[in-house]
């Protein structure tokens, strides 16, 4: 997107007035993990019940606070490899890759499928390095959890940025093996993964569906 130097950023910016219009939405979403891992603490505060010491919040409640200090650290650190670490280490990867291909999914070789994937985080890594420093945050505070779909969790964090600004982001979850792994993120009502696939769609149906030019966009 905006500081990606590729093929493929400068056809998502330049094509398609849905994704121009709202130009500061996406910039937004692409910054969503990069906001929600910026805090200046190594680990979320808890929902205001954790806060009195009423509970120790649920499953996902603590898997969120688990993680954060990779999370911290990636933001802190600022670079694209410390976020591709945090995607390797806490990303549901082939689910999202598979998402953002969206009608093209069948379109994907076999052969291609780890190269695909290794570019989808390499590309997700390089933009939120991009933004971190755009949302400096001064506290997260996580506010709840609740089931979502089969099986999965959501998440609830309020997000407080020095300029006053606040932003609610929800964190899907889902179960993988004994803990979970992180799906997708909402902010302002929408899912950063639609926004993706969106994108990667866009790309592809300019290019006759060719899967093998979004992965050379997506620079694997």
């Amino acid at each position: 997107m905006l500081l990606i130097r590729s093929e493929f950023s400068v056809r998502i910016m330049n094509n398609g007035k849905h994704i121009i219009s709202r130009r500061n939405l996406v910039a937004l979403f692409g910054a969503a993990a990069a906001i929600a891992v910026s805090a200046r603490a190594p680990a979320f505060a808890a929902a205001a019940a954790v806060e009195r010491g009423e509970s120790e919040g649920g499953p996902g409640v603590q898997y969120l606070q688990s993680i954060s200090g990779d999370l911290f650290a990636a933001a802190r650190a600022g670079t694209s490899s410390s976020f591709l670490r945090a995607i390797n280490q806490h990303a549901d990867l082939p689910t999202i890759a598979e998402y953002s291909l969206g009608t093209y999914r069948d379109s994907l070789e076999a052969e291609n499928d780890v190269r695909y994937r290794r570019g989808v985080a390499a590309f997700m890594s390089r933009y939120f390095s991009s933004q971190v420093e755009l949302y400096p945050v001064e506290r997260a505070v996580i506010t709840g959890e609740r089931p979502y779909g089969e099986g999965d969790t959501l998440v609830k964090s309020k997000l407080y940025l020095d300029t006053g600004a606040i932003y609610n982001v929800h964190w899907l979850l889902t179960p993988r093996g004994r803990n979970f792994r992180v799906r997708d993120l909402r902010v302002a009502g929408f899912w950063l993964s639609y926004f993706q696939k969106r994108m990667f769609e866009r790309f592809l149906a300019s290019h006759d569906g060719d899967v093998t030019a979004l992965i050379a966009a997506l620079r694997a």
